[in-house]
């Protein structure tokens, strides 16, 4: 079995290339043709573009059906507070005074009133008090600022520093009041999803024009953060301009010339097209993850065209030979590439698997661009049929003897490729967590209010604990109080709470009384629905996933999920987060299983020896990238997790390339032969990562650095730890490459 299945490998290879060889001619015999085609497939999914959503709101990034976005939905329609900000207000004085709380007032009244986009609001004014007289009963606002016949200004803050709400609404000691302004999803949705924050940006530039000099405002909330998402993601096209240039200028410095850049610019360009047309087709929004498929693809596939740039480079000749010689091993690196990112569609997060989709869609298209449609463009335009010069000088110089000083003994190599033992301790020990403000810098403005609501409230954010129709207060009552003494809950926020306040220093038959006109009035819309089902807002000191999760086995203890459910942004993040370790470890079995499986035919199909060395050292990169991942405890998230399939998605393209430039199995020429494109793909690779630096977000900033280190990590294992391990003796052997002055008979490439 052994022997038939060695003899079917060659044969099965040969009639696959031969098969998309005569593709490659039927397109290049008929130019035109091909170039149309191409571009109108192109057109064709471009025309979705104007249909392309881009997604900001922190709720449509995860799925309807699953129990907490049902539960983050109810919370949003029968307590209209489906996109809250929050607006902490101080005095520039440091003093309150009558005349600048009164604008106020009359300014929120006339918002509340006059913009349609506001739902609800709520604030310190609407706070009221219970005037019982013999004959009447009233609320008088605690902090009416226009009307000070009752209470002097003074008085009114002293008072309403008493109430229930300091600590939430209010700081201690009345150093500021909190205003909270529910805004309503977009009618009929927009291209940002459910939500457009637009309105958010138009409320706080007219708040602020009108109470300039007077007012200084920390703006937060759920909706913010929707606010700062938009705002964000708005870097992404001059990024993805960045790294274009980037690649135009790192073409110029290792090609020689300018044409090498444009025509990898232009054929990136039209793979964008293609991805973000097909997205709106598709009906798939763009988000802060998929807004990178565009770099991610630009960095993972100019692969292709920078191998059949380095052998122009090395041994001029036709265009067409040059292109067709690399067309079958540009197809499995490109198939490696797909392998990678289509795995992550096995994820249960649903923007994980939309980014693997078009990742790998664009990575398959990125192959016909590049060696079909532009052999087939060079064809039609003469001028671009010389896009290089001669060998790279840089690169020149550290060939031969000088190169062999910087490789590693056999025996050294041997002992490095040995650290792959420690895989699967590493992918088992991976640091998975979350937290929704991570998404930011510590310096950006959304970080700055949760340090604000920190050190003057002593929390950061709220979850909406809910129950039951029909659950007593009796019942409720010790659940609470239990609840109140969790290391993650710092504060506990009810009806009964208020309505004590309201009830203090009346007889038990007024309290009564005014216990049922106040369950009955606006005061209780905040916390029960007219069904009667309760509210009970929770004030955290933390967003991290992993003290929710604590927070939720505590819960699951006291309170059963039949009478009481939990509800908000960071239970959204929990349910998905604990998903991405099996998503990483799913995705990383299946593509390196795939990839696996594609080195061994190759390997066996072109009777390469050292498989073994060739299979292992390919995965060394992404691999001890993985296990740095786990020593230094470096935290994964929805986003940053997608560098492990990254990273494998390229494992084994240098190999796939050294293999088939071997003659006669010698696989140390082949590497020798492509060591400058492995080297200058790797390179280009690892500094079109730094454009994520440039990234409003915490995570793409990550994601890069990671990135940038795994091309390196790589590099060092498809090159160096390989050239290592297929040394013969304890020396070195440098880099032998082939003449450039080699003829026709002595190909680097044994497929040609």
């Amino acid at each position: 079995n052994f022997s038939t299945e060695k003899r079917a490998s060659p044969w099965v290879l040969a009639r696959f290339s031969r098969l998309i060889i005569r593709f490659y001619w039927f397109c290049l015999r008929r130019p035109a043709f091909t170039v149309g085609s191409i571009l109108a497939i192109v057109g064709v999914m471009a025309g979705g573009l104007p249909h392309l959503k881009s997604v900001t709101a922190a709720r449509d990034l995860f799925s309807d059906d699953t129990e907490s976005a049902k539960n983050f939905d109810t919370i949003a329609k029968e307590f209209l507070a489906g996109n809250p900000i929050l607006a902490f207000i101080r005095p520039v004085s440091g003093h309150w005074n009558a005349e600048d709380l009164c604008t106020l007032h009359h300014w929120l009244t006339e918002a509340n009133l006059s913009n349609p986009e506001i739902q609800r609001m709520s604030s310190p004014f609407d706070l009221r008090e219970v005037i019982l007289e013999p004959d009447s009963f009233r609320y008088r606002r605690i902090l009416e600022p226009c009307d000070q016949s009752f209470r002097s200004i003074d008085a009114q803050i002293a008072r309403i520093g008493q109430t229930p709400i300091v600590g939430t609404l209010i700081a201690p000691g009345v150093a500021d009041i909190g205003i909270e302004i529910s805004f309503r999803d977009t009618p009929g949705g927009s291209k940002r999803g459910r939500f457009d924050p637009k309105p958010i940006q138009a409320f706080m530039t007219e708040f602020e024009q009108t109470f300039a000099g007077k007012f200084i405002t920390v703006w937060g909330g759920p909706a913010m953060y929707d606010h700062h998402v938009a705002v964000g993601m708005k870097r992404f096209p001059f990024m993805n301009l960045g790294v274009l240039v980037l690649i135009l200028l790192l073409y110029r410095f290792y090609t020689g010339t300018w044409k090498s850049g444009m025509l990898l610019m232009g054929t990136l360009a039209t793979t964008g097209l293609f991805i973000f047309g097909g997205m709106g087709r598709a009906g798939h929004p763009v988000d802060v993850l998929a807004s990178t498929i565009f770099l991610m693809v630009t960095i993972a596939a100019h692969q292709d065209f920078s191998y059949v740039s380095s052998a122009q480079m090395e041994r001029p000749e036709n265009f067409r030979r040059t292109f067709r010689r690399f067309l079958v091993p540009s197809f499995f690196t490109s198939l490696t590439t797909m392998i990678g990112f289509f795995s992550l569609c096995l994820s249960e997060v649903v923007i994980i698997r939309r980014f693997g989709l078009w990742a790998g869609m664009g990575a398959l298209f990125e192959w016909i661009m590049v060696m079909l449609f532009l052999p087939s463009f060079m064809a039609l335009v003469p001028r671009f049929r010389r896009w290089t010069k001669g060998p790279n000088l840089f690169l020149a110089r550290i060939k031969g003897p000088a190169a062999g000083r910087w490789l590693p003994g056999r025996r050294t190599a041997q002992v490095l490729l040995g650290l792959l033992v420690v895989t699967p301790w590493a992918v088992s020990a991976v640091n998975v967590t979350d937290d929704p403000k991570g998404l930011f810098p510590e310096s950006h403005p959304f970080r700055r209010s949760i340090r604000y609501l920190r050190d003057t409230r002593g929390w950061e954010n709220t979850l909406d604990l809910l129950f039951v129709d029909g659950t007593t207060a009796e019942e409720r009552a010790p659940i609470l109080a239990k609840i109140g003494k969790f290391p993650l809950v710092v504060r506990v926020e009810e009806r009964s709470g208020l309505i004590d306040f309201l009830k203090t220093g009346y007889s038990a038959e007024d309290q009564k009384f005014i216990e049922r006109q106040v369950s009955n009035g606006p005061l209780s819309k905040r916390y029960q629905t007219k069904r009667g089902r309760e509210r009970v807002i929770l004030y955290v000191n933390s967003s991290d996933v992993r003290d929710y999760r604590a927070f939720r086995d505590e819960l699951a203890q006291i309170c059963d999920p039949k009478i009481c459910t939990i509800s908000g942004l960071i239970d959204l993040y929990s349910e998905y987060t604990f998903s991405i370790a099996r998503t990483l470890s799913e995705s990383l079995v299946v593509s390196l299983l795939l990839v696996t499986l594609l080195m061994v035919f190759i390997i066996r199909a072109k009777r390469t020896p050292d498989g073994v060395y060739l299979v292992l050292s390919s995965f060394w990169g992404p691999l001890m990238m993985l296990v740095i991942l786990s020593v230094f405890r470096i935290p994964l998230n929805v986003y940053t997790c997608n560098c492990a399939a990254v990273l494998v998605g390229l494992t084994g393209d240098n190999a796939i390339q050294f293999i088939f430039a071997s003659r006669k199995g010698r696989l140390t020429e082949g590497v020798s032969s492509r060591r400058d494109g492995a080297i200058f793909t790797s390179v280009t690779m690892a500094l079109g990562c730094l454009v994520f630096l440039a990234a409003a977000f915490t995570p793409p900033r990550i994601l890069g650095v990671l990135l940038f280190f795994g091309f390196l990590f790589c590099l060092l294992g498809d090159y160096w730890l390989l050239k290592g391990l297929l040394n013969r003796s304890s020396g070195k052997d440098g880099d032998q490459s082939p003449s450039p002055q080699a003829g026709p008979g002595k190909s680097h490439n044994a497929s040609a």
